[in-house]
């Protein structure tokens, strides 16, 4: 279980780690390197940034811009 806690409002979120995104949370960003994602995520209750997750890139390996990001 992996616990995220914001430092601003205090909203916690808990996520066994293997969840898909929760629905709690947003993904405000997201960037790719051609092989693997960086999504960033914010607080729903406040907006400050409360954790990061790394995934795989669907389409790897790719050069240029990456059609696959939720954002």
């Amino acid at each position: 279980m992996y616990i995220y806690t914001c430092t601003k409002c205090g909203y916690v979120l808990r996520t066994t780690g293997t969840d898909t995104i929760p629905h709690d949370d947003t993904v405000y960003d997201a960037t790719c390197n051609g092989s693997v994602q960086t999504w960033k995520y914010d607080c729903t209750n406040c907006g400050s940034y409360l954790y990061t997750t790394y995934k795989d890139c669907p389409g790897m390996p790719h050069t240029g811009s990456c059609r696959w990001l939720p954002v």
